[in-house]
């Protein structure tokens, strides 16, 4: 279940979160993630920046930066995710 995805809709402080998206295989949805241990391993989790469509992907100790482009296959990798360790610096960009 760690190669599928989920797009959620929280509602803070209330009972009516929902699944607005999804199941879907992470391959599907995110192609340029093929080859990645976001693939491979599956994703932690994932939360949204504060720049466009750009998303924050965690697994294990590797975090990437994505242009998730929602509801299409035209997403693009803002970070080579097999390269990058995660660490503070590129959270505290968006004040995360």
């Amino acid at each position: 279940m760690k190669n599928e995805y989920v797009q959620i809709d929280y509602a803070p402080v209330t009972a009516n979160d929902k699944v607005f998206y999804g199941p879907f295989l992470i391959c599907d949805g995110f192609p340029s993630l093929t080859g990645t241990a976001f693939v491979e391993h599956g994703i932690d989790c994932a939360f949204a920046s504060h720049n466009g469509n750009e998303a924050f992907i965690f697994s294990g100790n590797l975090c990437a930066l994505i242009d998730y482009a929602p509801h299409t296959k035209n997403d693009k990798d803002n970070q080579r995710p097999d390269d990058h360790p995660c660490h503070v610096p590129l959270l505290q960009r968006d004040r995360v």
